[in-house]
């Protein structure tokens, strides 16, 4: 998987998940009929400072999981794929103490992720913002981005996600909703309606303080209205 940190600046760590492309594609259609059958679990465990609790379609399981210091990610795919060979990948990050950075918003966060997705594919991006609407009470922002074609599979590629970033307490964490498809030369069109209903099926998310003694499934948050 390609990983592009970012030390410590204005953005601790950014990972963009321009992640081991696989040679296959999924149709429109296909994902269309995987969202609509899709039940769901609650995902919920204490990340840094605070419980993260949201929705996780059953389909999906929990593949690459790490902790580096500040730095945290959480990958989850399709049962049956891989982080080396997936369609679609469900990500959470965090970042340990990055809300005390005042020179840090949602939106920058956003926008720096989509600059280094840029990078990587700089004829065949795009991007496009969804909303800055707050999440479970929390300064957010979310926006898609997407690359054409991807170096690292030589053009047979493209991926897209949407991504939110909402600021914690003391922490930052960003939720995204990868998928991968046909490539492209040129950027790919962005269906704003079609990435927010499936954003949908991830919340609700929410942010909760961590009870001293309680233990899974952290009740105190999974219950909260």
């Amino acid at each position: 998987m390609i990983k592009k940190i970012v030390s410590f600046g204005l953005l601790a760590f950014i990972t963009v998940s321009l992640s081991a492309f696989a040679q296959t594609d999924v149709s429109k259609e296909k994902l269309d009929e995987i969202l609509r059958n899709a039940k769901s679990y609650t995902n919920v465990s204490p990340v840094y400072g605070q419980i993260v609790a949201f929705s996780m379609p059953s389909n999906f399981k929990s593949a690459f999981e790490k902790t580096n210091g500040p730095n945290y990610i959480r990958e989850a795919v399709p049962s049956g794929e891989s982080v080396k060979s997936w369609t679609q990948m469900i990500t959470l990050t965090a970042v340990k103490g990055l809300s005390s950075n005042m020179n840090v918003t949602p939106q920058k966060f956003v926008e720096t992720f989509a600059g280094a997705y840029k990078r990587a594919c700089p004829e065949s991006f795009s991007v496009k913002a969804i909303s800055q609407a707050k999440i479970d009470g929390n300064d957010a922002f979310t926006a898609v981005v997407s690359c054409g074609t991807s170096p690292t599979s030589s053009g047979h590629t493209s991926e897209a996600m949407i991504i939110a970033a909402v600021k914690g307490m003391e922490d930052y964490y960003s939720l995204q909703w990868a998928i991968q498809g046909t490539a492209s030369s040129t950027a790919l069109e962005i269906d704003s309606t079609e990435w927010i209903d499936r954003f949908k099926l991830l919340m609700p998310f929410k942010l909760c303080k961590i009870v001293t003694g309680e233990t899974m499934p952290y009740p105190s948050c999974v219950e909260r209205k």
